[in-house]
């Protein structure tokens, strides 16, 4: 599995989340398999009270 993707630069408020605009990907079965290996190593590596 390759490393977890980088998260792009936000702007964060209490009611807004803004991230930076995202180039579009192919839309086949091995861009949503990799999507879904980096989403859980996001998960797997965010640990606190509220997350992970």
């Amino acid at each position: 599995m390759s490393a977890p993707f980088q998260n792009p630069p936000a702007r964060v408020s209490p009611r807004l989340l803004v991230l930076e605009r995202m180039r579009p990907r192919r839309d086949d079965e091995h861009f949503w398999e990799r999507l879904a290996h980096m989403v859980a190593a996001l998960h797997m590596s965010t640990v606190s009270e509220r997350f992970g």
